[in-house]
């Protein structure tokens, strides 16, 4: 060091509030909403076909003491929406949920 050469002063600049370092924002979790979908919609597939099949099963009821009476309409459009319900969870559950947790592992972070 020279000892005619000043000692080095870094030069402050006032830093005004609008050009301070801007707040970070926090990362979008992008495409997990897809992937835990695929996951889930099986179960809750199968979950949703067994409670209309219990509630089909108790609109059976009849009131002249009959044990197995005539199945109403809504009793027989009811199993038929329960059973095609559980059908497709049970047929594309395993494939979708594979999908769902390949998505979700490989995407990017």
């Amino acid at each position: 060091m020279n000892p005619e050469q000043p000692p080095y002063q870094p030069q402050q600049t006032p830093i005004r509030p609008q050009e301070a370092a801007p707040q970070p924002t926090p990362a979008p979790k992008k495409g997990i909403i897809l992937p835990i979908v695929l996951m889930a919609w099986p179960a809750a597939g199968i979950i949703l076909a067994i409670i209309l099949t219990l509630l089909s099963g108790m609109s059976t009821g009849s009131s002249d003491g009959e044990l197995f009476g005539e199945p109403s309409t809504l009793q027989t459009v009811l199993n038929i929406i329960s059973i095609a319900l559980g059908g497709l969870s049970m047929a594309g559950g395993p494939i979708s949920f594979i999908i769902g947790l390949v998505i979700l592992i490989k995407r990017k972070k």
